[in-house]
């Protein structure tokens, strides 16, 4: 008779909870394109998330990498933008971080006011300073898809969750009781 004692697989549940994370991060991702913040790509490669099934729990962690700056913006040291827990205070945004950038938006010479070249290195410096004074705009690109997608998953989880109890009932102590005796 213990032959027939199954642990509950949540195997749908998983699954639902999997979908759930990946609409997030294609949507997450499509939106960098649509509003112009994929330069390098390198933002969108680095969103994903971490799936853990542990014996008793699910435990996923999207792993947005500066993602975070993007999404919620940045105040600046001369514009304080509301709604936002990130601001520069005394260090600036490391330059190495616009070297791909200016590249990719600025591939050819770029000339000032008066006509002269702008070498590259200026030109990060330049942006350096007016992110560290300004800041950066809230984009919302990752918030978004998670609100929205967060709203359908505890229809979808409870769906799923139905189907994995239904399979552990077929399969139970219980139900096998309940055949060989009416059997």
């Amino acid at each position: 008779m213990l032959n027939h004692l199954r642990r509950l697989n949540l195997k749908e549940t998983e699954i639902a909870l999997n979908k759930f994370a990946k609409k997030v991060v294609e949507d997450a991702r499509r939106n960098l394109k649509v509003q112009g913040l994929y330069a390098t790509g390198k933002l969108s490669k680095a969103l994903g998330y971490k799936f853990k099934r542990s014996k008793n729990s699910f435990q996923f962690d999207f792993t947005p990498g500066y993602a975070a700056y993007v999404d919620k913006g940045v105040s600046g040291v001369k514009q304080v933008r509301n709604n936002t827990p990130y601001s520069y205070k005394d260090k600036k945004p490391p330059i190495s971080a616009f070297d791909k950038w200016v590249l990719k938006r600025f591939p050819s010479e770029t000339r000032d006011e008066s006509g002269r070249f702008i070498d590259r290195r200026s030109m990060k410096f330049a942006l350096q300073t007016h992110i560290y004074n300004y800041g950066i705009k809230q984009s919302l690109f990752f918030t978004k898809p998670f609100k929205k997608h967060f709203n359908q998953l505890e229809s979808d989880v409870i769906e799923a969750f139905k189907i994995d109890l239904n399979r552990f009932y077929k399969g139970s102590f219980i139900n096998q009781q309940n055949k060989e005796r009416n059997g």
